[in-house]
Order: structure tokens, then C-alpha cells, then sequence
């Protein structure tokens, strides 16, 4: 008979992410404590069956699981997350997350099978994508501004998104040393989500992402965006990746001295080539 023990889960806060290195070796020495910390970030105010709402379980020995005692339903405490069903140690994983959001030039995939001593590259470039895969702007306390409408200002703002295009060449080729053409969506992806974060304390990127019932920030998978009437509406993490792919392409196919206006020409018939509905330098109403 499997061994079983009850257990309260009543935690009232979720645990804070690491300060350093030394701290993360010491709080996640071993897997239970890494089961104990995703726990207390799913659950901060105990466990709650998601059948029928009860507080009272029996946590498995065996694996990170929690057992309802009223109606007997099993919940994992990485189910719905990006390591659901893994097999790989909770403490690589964590490892992973953690160094993902306090290293600003990120980690690939090599450094991270040197660092935890992964057998197979494969399995170590398999979980930096999971996590790269899932970042959302819509969590995590991010609140997204638009820029632009009328032509002074897109005009204004050109300049800013040739520089932001450079240093996301920089950043590609500094750490990774250059990406194929289809993953760079996902990179480009990585990119929007530090630049948008970079004033936040490392701690606080993934680990310790604010306001977030889960380890890392965006460790569910996103719904589908809602269209409103009628027409089809791109979340806007995926519009800010679809404009950064095709600025990338037309940077690195005419170089830096392309002029702004026919910049904002290619970019939006390369946004069109791609299926996207795109209007260039439209006037919006301005109330001083």
C-alpha cells in the first residue's frame, strides 16, 4: 500500500524566490524542498481541490502529489505548468528558472547542460524553450502602453525601435551566437519579455514574478485570444514578436542606413506578406 501522510498545506504566503547563488543551493538541496516551494506558490492559502474545493488532503510520498480526502481526486503540483509530467530533477528545473531571470544575457542551452551536469544537451535546450514558449506580457503585473498614431510621433519613436532592433542583434549573437529563422520568434519572444522587465529586481523576473499563482510568472499556458467583433485580434505579446521578426529581417537584409520612412514601408508589407491586417501612420484624435 502506498505510504501517505496528511498534510495541512496551510501556507499563507508564497515562499520568496532566492537571493544569490549560495541561498539556492541552500534552500533547494534536495527535491522535497523544491516540491514544498512549488507548493507554496500554487497554493498560498493551502491546498484547494479543483473538483470540489476542499482543503483537507493527503500528500503522496512517492511523487509531488496531494490527494483529496472528501472526494479522492489527485492534483500534482506541476500540473498545468510547463513541467508537467517531467522527469527531470525539480532541482535542475528550478535551477533553470532561477538563472533564466537573474542572468540579463540569459542562458543557453549549452551553458545550462554544463552548470547542472544534464546528460543530453537535447533535454536541458527542451526545458529553456518550455519556459521561452510560455512567456506572456498579460501576467506578472505588466501593463502594456501603446505608442504612435499620429506621423510626428511614429517618426519620434523610429529611431528608438533601430536601436532596439541592434541590441536585440547584440544580445542574439552575444549569447547564443546566432538562432535559426524559425525559432527566432521565440528568442525575439525572450527579448520583449527582460526588455519590459529590465527595471524589475532579478528576483522578481520569474521566480519571484509579483501577484503570480505559479513558480515562474507565465508557467500556464495562455488562453486563446478573444476577437472582437468579428476580427481576428493577435495578443499583444505576439504582435510586438511578429513586428520585432520582421524589423530583424529588414535590418539584417538593408542594414542600419535604410531612411525611417522606408523603413515603415518594408515593415509593413513585410507584416502583410505575413497575413497581418496593418495600417501605417494612422491619425488618431489627440485632446489636449
Amino acid at each position: 500500500m502506498m505510504a501517505r501522510s496528511l498534510t495541512e498545506c496551510a501556507l499563507t504566503s508564497p515562499a520568496p524566490a532566492p537571493t544569490s547563488f549560495l541561498d539556492f543551493v541552500r534552500r533547494f538541496s534536495t527535491t522535497n524542498a523544491c516540491i514544498e516551494f512549488l507548493a507554496s506558490w500554487r497554493w498560498p492559502d493551502g491546498f484547494e481541490c479543483p473538483r470540489c474545493g476542499s482543503s483537507e488532503s493527503w500528500q503522496l510520498r512517492s511523487r509531488p502529489t496531494w490527494e483529496c480526502r472528501r472526494c479522492g481526486r489527485q492534483t500534482s503540483v506541476t500540473a498545468g505548468t510547463v513541467l508537467h509530467g517531467t522527469r527531470t530533477d525539480l532541482r535542475i528545473w528550478l535551477y533553470a528558472l532561477w538563472v533564466f531571470g537573474v542572468r540579463h544575457t540569459s542562458i543557453s542551452a549549452l551553458q545550462l547542460q554544463r552548470e547542472t551536469g544534464l546528460r543530453r544537451y537535447e533535454t536541458a535546450w527542451t526545458i529553456l524553450h518550455k519556459v521561452r514558449a510560455v512567456l506572456s506580457e498579460s501576467r506578472c503585473g505588466h501593463d502594456a502602453r501603446k505608442r504612435g498614431g499620429l506621423p510626428a510621433v511614429t517618426q519620434e519613436h523610429l529611431p528608438k525601435v533601430h536601436l532596439l532592433i541592434s541590441n536585440l542583434k547584440t544580445w542574439l549573437r552575444g549569447t547564443f551566437h546566432g538562432v535559426s529563422d524559425k525559432h527566432l520568434p521565440t528568442y525575439a519572444r525572450e527579448f520583449i519579455y527582460r526588455f519590459n522587465r529590465r527595471h524589475l529586481r532579478d528576483g522578481q523576473k520569474l521566480l519571484g514574478a509579483p501577484r503570480c499563482p505559479h513558480p515562474c510568472g507565465c508557467l500556464r499556458s495562455r488562453a486563446k485570444p478573444q476577437s472582437r467583433e468579428g476580427a481576428h485580434v493577435l495578443p499583444e505579446n505576439k504582435a510586438a514578436t511578429a513586428v520585432v521578426d520582421a524589423s530583424y529581417l529588414i535590418h539584417t537584409t538593408w542594414g542600419p542606413g535604410l531612411l525611417e520612412s522606408a523603413c515603415s514601408i518594408a515593415l509593413e508589407a513585410e507584416l502583410r506578406k505575413r497575413g497581418h491586417r496593418v495600417a501605417r501612420e494612422v491619425r488618431v484624435p489627440v485632446v489636449w
